[in-house]
């Protein structure tokens, strides 16, 4: 997985080597940590504020993201309509999915081509950042040409997306621990989590230290599917810190840091907790 994310970020650089704030996440494979922390980021940086669009490269979208299903980009362009017809919403977040036959219409169809490129002209200054999430690691090489073209579309807006893997390059080894204790608390190796969570916290700050002990109290079950999205989840946390740590990231690019925007972030961070009712 590290191989192919390496290979994305390359790619994306390749792009944009000057501005590395283009988010692609890869390996959206079915009710995994990476793909929750997708769903989680791109819905925290929208209560943030932010309006996020995530494009789907896959052709459906799993039916426990809660994410609503919707035509695809494809169908949209056989019907001759702008693919705005293919935005649906969920919790602040706009989405897109590709379908698979888009990879078969962009093979060396330049109409097809100029047609996609309209459509995305009319999402211009639409959306603060785009998303691009693969259905599969292992679809990369796959959906990579797809990619391509819908990153080079997206190239003349200014929206801001940033490679999970770029942004989390001093983190990965963290990372790495990070899914590797969510397996522990889903089989109650609470000990050895929390041992792993205390090895992060010198590497973190303190609202990883805050996760780990929420953890304790709300473990993962992997046959309760509503705890994956538990407020208090391992995932949910991670992607709370990581578009904090994303969009202070952001504001350095732009060289203006908005001080009631970010208190409003922190207080939101500070003020999650254990709801005693």
């Amino acid at each position: 997985m590290i191989d192919q994310a390496e290979s994305l970020r390359r790619r994306m650089e390749n792009h944009h080597p000057s501005v590395p704030n283009y988010l692609a996440i890869s390996g959206h494979s079915r009710n995994s940590a990476q793909s929750q922390f997708c769903l989680n980021l791109s819905q925290t940086l929208g209560e943030f504020g932010k309006r996020v669009l995530v494009i789907y490269l896959g052709n459906d979208v799993q039916p426990w993201t809660g994410v609503p299903q919707s035509i695809s980009i494809a169908e949209t362009l056989n019907r001759k309509q702008p693919i705005k017809k293919a935005l649906v919403q969920h919790r602040h977040v706009s989405y897109l999915r590709s379908g698979s036959l888009l990879i078969d219409k962009l093979g060396g169809n330049r109409d097809y081509l100029k047609e996609l490129q309209m459509s995305f002209n009319e999402l211009n200054g639409e959306f603060d950042m785009i998303l691009f999430d693969f259905e599969n690691v292992n679809d990369f090489e796959r959906f990579g040409s797809v990619f391509d073209i819908l990153l080079f579309l997206s190239k003349g807006t200014k929206q801001a997306v940033l490679s999970t893997y770029t942004m989390l390059k001093k983190f990965r080894l963290m990372y790495q621990d990070l899914e590797f204790a969510c397996v522990l608390i889903q089989e109650k190796t609470l000990g050895e989590a929390v041992k792993i969570g205390e090895r992060l916290i010198k590497v973190s700050d303190h609202y990883l230290k805050n996760a780990f002990k929420w953890i304790s109290i709300f473990p993962s079950d992997s046959d309760n599917t509503d705890t994956v999205s538990h407020p208090f989840s391992l995932q949910t946390i991670f992607s709370r810190i990581c578009a904090r740590k994303y969009l202070h990231y952001i504001s350095q690019l732009d060289g203006q840091k908005n001080t009631k925007f970010f208190d409003r972030i922190e207080n939101s961070l500070q003020t999650v907790r254990i709801d005693q009712s």
